[in-house]
């Protein structure tokens, strides 16, 4: 398939080209390949965002799908970056599209986790409090700064990659960052958690 029929039928100007056998193994590579290696951090972002994990997870699948139509668009961004924007393109779309959605508790979030992976089944009572006032305090900040923070401390991205996913530019990120620490410090001392 050539990249102008490709480019017609993914903005929709054109009915989907023919796609040859070896195309079909190729994309069907690359979703097993982006489900391994990302899967999971799209979950927790698509959760972050959506506050269902059964949204969340239809989210994804609809991400994957998107992100495949799409792979001639990534840019200079890494697979994992570009992939986390769409997952939070298609939740955003879900959300203006007026489906309900009720934010989860801290507790619900961690729930359908495999036991040990994230620690905190392991985690002494401490621990696990000191992890319910964080995402209280998480839940209270301003959408970009809560999505900006989830994005450099829950899943390891850079404010410059975390800038890309959440589609602001990188200065904006940075400053939602910082006022988002300084908030999440000063928010913490209240809940008596200053040792963090």
């Amino acid at each position: 398939m050539d990249a102008i029929a490709w480019g017609k039928w993914v903005l929709g100007d054109a009915e989907r080209p023919a796609v040859d056998e070896q195309e079909q193994i190729e994309a069907r590579a690359r979703v097993n390949r982006w489900a391994h290696h990302h899967g999971d951090a799209m979950l927790r972002w698509a959760v972050r965002l959506l506050g269902d994990r059964s949204l969340a997870e239809d989210a994804v699948q609809d991400a994957f799908v998107v992100a495949l139509r799409r792979t001639a668009m990534v840019r200079d961004a890494s697979e994992r970056t570009w992939l986390l924007e769409v997952t939070r393109r298609v939740c955003s779309g879900m959300r203006r599209a007026g489906r309900r959605i009720e934010p989860l508790s801290g507790e619900e979030r961690g729930a359908g986790r495999e036991p040990g992976t994230d620690g905190a089944a392991d985690a002494s009572a401490m621990d696990r409090q000191r992890s319910a006032a964080i995402e209280r305090c998480l839940g209270r900040l301003p959408d970009r700064q809560r999505e900006i923070l989830y994005l450099v401390f829950g899943e390891g991205l850079t404010v410059e990659q975390a800038a890309q996913v959440v589609e602001v530019s990188p200065g904006t990120a940075r400053t939602h960052y910082h006022r988002g620490k300084e908030a999440m410090r000063e928010m913490l001392v209240q809940e008596g958690m200053d040792d963090v």
